[in-house]
């Protein structure tokens, strides 16, 4: 039987997760979803950061339980067996975005937390972790906002944005429209649920500060409002070497992004005795064996420079 879990990923440093050279204005993108165009972090390069941390942490046994073997190992061994343990692509969630009344605010969009909600109750015995969303037409240039939150009008970058009416046309009774009030706001079900469960963890002021736009917007925001950091190599004379100018894309620090963590019955002979449930235990025991729930790890490239630093947080 196979045991899920929920982890949420929060850069605390700019992340960069490269694709290799593209044919745009930047040398070296970050990687995209091929149909959404969202940043996202592929499960085979969590799951290496991972297995690193553990070689230094956990014990042999442990690593090839959960890992497989080591893929340096001798030709053939390899391949001897798979790992108990899956680690799934972490998809963006909350992206951060400068905004005229706060420093920043989180924004999301229907369509993410769409594919949120099927993902976690695909995966997860959590029943409707997100109470269903109900049609909400968003314009491109509206959003919505939790009660608490007072604007009529925010400027997201340098974009406008005004409050969306909740009513989808003038036929609607005004049922419909709490309907739709109240699952934007309750703490116990629907938007705010997941938002308050995150806090809880974290200590973030999330649910204050996240507001939704519409699909295109969400698009346009981490498609074009990431950080692209100019990079050169100086010569011993300190100036700069010709050709050597290149750009670097970044996700900005405060995304989240969220991820299933898997375990099955362990496949190495010398742990058989590992169920899917035992795995997951000896995962997160040592994953986060200095604290409760929360774990700094490293992603991606350039960690020399400071880049990718990752808070992780268990949430199910």
């Amino acid at each position: 039987m196979n045991k899920f879990s929920l982890l949420f990923l929060q850069n605390i440093t700019p992340l960069h997760i490269g694709c290799g050279q593209d044919v745009g204005i930047v040398d070296l993108p970050i990687i995209r979803e091929r149909i959404t165009g969202y940043p996202y972090i592929p499960g085979s390069g969590f799951r290496g950061c991972l297995r690193n941390y553990f070689k230094n942490t956990g014990d042999e046994e442990q690593v090839k339980a959960l890992f497989g073997p080591d893929p340096g190992a001798e030709e053939g061994s390899a391949n001897e067996y798979a790992g108990c343990l899956a680690i799934h692509d972490a998809h963006i969630l909350l992206f951060p975005v400068r905004c005229s009344d706060h420093v920043f605010v989180w924004i999301t969009c229907p369509h993410v937390l769409h594919q949120f909600n099927r993902i976690i109750n695909t995966f997860t015995p959590e029943p409707e972790y997100l109470a269903q969303i109900p049609l909400i037409p968003l314009k491109e240039t509206e959003f919505f906002a939790p009660l608490n939150f007072s604007p009529e009008m925010l400027y997201l970058e340098e974009y406008k944005f005004t409050a969306a009416s909740l009513k989808i046309n003038e036929s609607e009774d005004e049922t419909e429209q709490e309907k739709k009030t109240e699952w934007f706001n309750n703490q116990k079900s629907g938007f705010k649920s997941w938002l308050g469960k995150i806090e809880e963890k974290q200590g973030l002021d999330i649910s204050q500060k996240t507001v939704l736009v519409s699909d295109r917007a969400f698009y346009q925001f981490v498609n074009y409002a990431t950080i692209i950091m100019e990079h050169n190599t100086l010569t011993t004379t300190k100036t700069v070497k010709q050709g050597a100018l290149f750009s670097v894309e970044s996700v900005p620090p405060e995304t989240l992004f969220y991820s299933i963590i898997g375990t099955t019955k362990a496949r190495y002979e010398q742990r058989q005795d590992m169920d899917a449930e035992t795995a997951m235990a000896s995962f997160y025991d040592t994953l986060f064996m200095d604290s409760e729930s929360i774990k700094a790890l490293q992603i991606g490239g350039d960690e020399g420079t400071g880049l990718g630093v990752t808070r992780l947080t268990r949430i199910l």
